[in-house]
């Protein structure tokens, strides 16, 4: 009879491979939780985002790694430069014991490409979201596995502001020089939209309802963009940087290449004359809040 066990040198490898991927996701992410809430959580390794995540929470786990994993891997493509990336996805009482920059429902960063999401929405992330959004959650694509559709909405709210904050934190490593704050943002959400271009295109969608959504949301004028604004006027602004970067995503094959050869060929500098001159529609799009109808979707409840 051939056993289907693989030879002993072959599982001792796939042993340490196994060990070395969870010592990665401790040094990530370990020195983030005290060692009881670390014991508490399981581990999804992965070559180019890993999560820690809280039990029950599998497939929340696994969808915060596909997003990463599309972000690492196309950051990786057109910037040369490799890099991985790590998420905490751990419920409420887990982030209620850590010092947070934000509460439970939105996206906490921690640096150097590593973020803390919500594994688990309910009625307190729901209200949030409504309250940030100025109204009705834009429905999720995703099948809710756990809770209602809305609290899935909510986690799916979460995640797209997750996206958009590690690709801030991208800007920078790959060597790109913004000279505005604003242009920070729109190179941010153009990071975004160059993965879901090149790996999951049918996301786009949800992206682009959600800053729909959030476009009926007033804001002022450019000028009032700067560091430091509150957490709901800055979100408030991002819908303009979307429709910015989203202009600029349509034009471009590869969107990310072209701002790093545009940089490049302007001496390293991105600056507001340089993008205007390459995309002359961006002062408009920029100008105004965007103009759309009032998502009005519909919910259901699973068991």
């Amino acid at each position: 009879m051939t056993s289907n066990l693989p030879h002993p040198a072959v599982a001792a490898g796939r042993r340490r491979l196994i060990r070395l991927s969870l010592t990665g996701v401790l040094l990530l992410l370990g020195t983030t939780l005290p060692t009881a809430a670390q014991n508490q959580l399981l581990d999804l390794p992965g070559d180019h985002a890993m999560v820690r995540y809280a039990p029950g929470a599998l497939a929340r786990a696994s969808n915060v790694q596909r997003w990463m994993t599309h972000l690492a891997q196309d950051f990786s493509q057109w910037s040369k430069r490799p890099t991985r990336l790590a998420a905490l996805v751990i419920d409420r009482e887990q982030w209620e014991g850590m010092e947070f920059r934000q509460p439970y429902g939105l996206p906490s960063s921690l640096g150097g490409g590593r973020i803390a999401l919500p594994a688990f929405g309910d009625d307190a992330t729901v209200e949030r979201w409504r309250r940030l959004l100025g109204g009705a959650l834009p429905m999720s694509s995703e099948t809710a596995v756990r809770g209602s559709q809305e609290e899935v909405a909510s986690l799916q709210a979460a995640d797209h502001l997750g996206q958009l904050e590690v690709a801030r934190q991208l800007i920078p490593i790959a060597g790109l020089h913004p000279q505005e704050p604003w242009i920070t943002e729109v190179l941010s959400h153009l990071t975004v939209l160059s993965a879901l271009k090149r790996y999951d295109p049918a996301s786009a969608s949800d992206l682009a309802l959600y800053y729909q959504q959030l476009a009926l949301v007033p804001t002022g004028s450019l000028d009032a963009y700067r560091n430091g604004l509150d957490f709901p006027q800055w979100l408030a602004f991002q819908a303009r940087f979307y429709r910015a970067a989203e202009a600029i995503a349509q034009q471009e094959k590869r969107p990310m290449k072209a701002m790093v050869r545009l940089e490049k060929k302007k001496g390293g500098r991105l600056d507001a004359a340089v993008l205007f001159a390459a995309y002359p529609d961006l002062p408009g799009l920029l100008a105004t809040p965007l103009e759309s109808a009032p998502v009005q979707p519909t919910y259901g409840s699973t068991d």
